[in-house]
């Protein structure tokens, strides 16, 4: 792999066109052509199930999960040398691509050294020849030109799959060695600047959610006032509350509650004026949002269902499951509500929702 060192680029003086439209215009100096001329081979890894080869010890086989942009993560399974053996002809080597058929498609890893002679399970392998950077190359098939490429010439509807014969014909550009050694460097450096950087502001998510969830827990269980005094209240896991709070059981202080479960009214499409769906998944980070799911459904059949309880502003949805102890006050009524999802309504002048919410 090349050395991280700081690289300037400048733009070219004069461009070319070529016949891909992945790869409309590459500069003068450069060649152009598919992936199957600079390659020694193009193979699929191990495609039956390995999964009974398994071994503690062993080949080490990658998984379309270890696959990453540019980077191998996560656990790494190994297969027992018999099986391994048996399949010598997708033995990968070092500096090898690692590509992802399906889901991920085209997602590209370059095969580090600590790797060298292990197999894949239902990836396509690429070994270029020694004359072509394997780093640019990576880059590129890990590029958003590439992705269309994918995309257009794969097949499937739910997960688009690429197969041995379209990255072979992916369009590429080629450059001089020495460019294509520069151009790796350069993003080495700055793509590393940016891990960076995503790093640093992923900790500081941490420690602000972390924040959010003690601020809440004390708020909550001490109130707003840090003077007053305290008792015990009767439960390890709550520790103490002001002295004139008192501790009750959530299903006693409830004026109702309502479960969904069991059936969910026949879908229909926006424009058949069907009712919003509100389902588990709309449920995040405390509120109903109305863009992480859209699914409506039969007014008519919404509204039997209703009939449990109807939507009251203010009322808490609870889910039950995919995701669980999700919760939220409604916001409007105008909805439906679907199975996984339970709706609380606090007794007037002893449990305020929005107070429950903040609890739960």
């Amino acid at each position: 792999m090349s050395s991280h060192k700081q690289v300037l680029l400048e733009r070219y003086e004069t461009y070319q066109k070529t016949d891909f439209s992945q790869l409309p215009n590459v500069p003068a100096s450069w060649n152009f052509g598919m992936l199957n001329s600079i390659a020694r081979r193009v193979v699929v890894g191990i495609a039956e199930a390995a999964t009974h080869a398994y071994v503690d010890q062993g080949t080490p086989i990658l998984r379309s999960t270890n696959i990453r942009s540019n980077n191998i993560i996560g656990e790494i399974f190994h297969i027992n040398e018999t099986f391994a053996n048996e399949r010598k002809s997708k033995l990968i080597k070092a500096g090898d691509l690692v590509t992802v058929r399906t889901g991920n498609v085209g997602v590209t890893a370059l095969v580090p050294e600590h790797l060298n002679g292990c197999h894949c399970f239902t990836m396509l392998i690429t070994t270029l020849r020694k004359e072509f950077s394997q780093q640019y190359y990576c880059y590129w098939i890990n590029s958003v030109s590439s992705k269309d490429y994918f995309f257009v010439q794969g097949w499937g509807t739910a997960q688009v799959n690429i197969s041995v014969p379209i990255l072979q014909s992916l369009p590429i550009p080629i450059p001089p060695l020495a460019e294509q050694e520069k151009i790796a460097d350069y993003l080495d450096n700055k793509t590393a600047q940016i891990d960076h950087k995503i790093d640093l502001l992923t900790q500081k998510a941490k420690l602000y959610s972390d924040l959010k969830q003690s601020l809440i827990n004390e708020t909550v269980t001490r109130g707003l006032d840090k003077t007053v005094p305290m008792k015990d209240s009767g439960i390890e896991w709550i520790g103490e509350i002001p002295e004139h709070w008192t501790v009750n059981f959530l299903v006693k202080a409830l004026s109702s509650t309502t479960d969904y479960r069991g059936r969910t009214p026949t879908k229909v499409s926006a424009e058949d004026h069907g009712m919003f769906l509100v389902t588990a998944r709309n449920i995040k980070r405390g509120c109903i949002d109305y863009e992480l799911s859209e699914e409506f459904v039969d007014a008519k059949d919404a509204q039997s269902l209703l009939l449990r309880g109807k939507p009251k502003i203010g009322d808490v949805l609870f889910t039950t499951k995919a995701p669980l102890g999700e919760v939220a006050n409604i916001d409007r009524e105008d909805i439906a509500l679907a199975q996984r999802i339970i709706k609380f309504s606090g007794q007037k002048d002893l449990l305020d929702n929005y107070f429950m919410k903040y609890w739960m």
